[in-house]
């Protein structure tokens, strides 16, 4: 009997071996993946932020060059409604100068007809 519990013991503490080698092998694999995440956590923190750098760069020169962009339409629009206000003068005046020669012609034809009275 005695050799029987020894025998158990030795059974029970194997177990009890196997059972803290393969709980020794899970935290070792835990830790690996806890170092892996981390790791990939630092490498895509890295990337986001040279991507957000590069974003910014770009966003800065496309500002950069659009200002002159910018300006020259505002200078066109600007143009654009001289010529207009223009074109509107020329407009009136053209008008205003054939009423004039509407005039002239009406009183050319008045003294035409006041010397043929005559």
């Amino acid at each position: 009997m005695m050799q029987h519990a020894g025998t158990m013991r030795d059974m029970t503490e194997e177990a009890m071996r196997r059972e803290i080698s393969e709980l020794k092998r899970q935290l070792q694999v835990s830790e690996n993946r806890q170092r892996t995440a981390r790791e990939f956590q630092a490498r895509a923190e890295g990337e986001a932020r040279e991507f957000n750098r590069v974003q910014a760069e770009r966003i800065f020169c496309l500002e950069r060059d659009l200002e002159p962009l910018r300006l020259a339409a505002e200078n066109s629009d600007a143009l654009a409604a001289r010529h207009e206000a223009r074109e509107r003068e020329v407009a009136e005046l053209g008008e205003a100068l054939m009423e004039m020669e509407c005039e002239i012609e009406a009183k050319v034809a008045e003294a035409v007809e006041g010397a043929a009275a005559h």
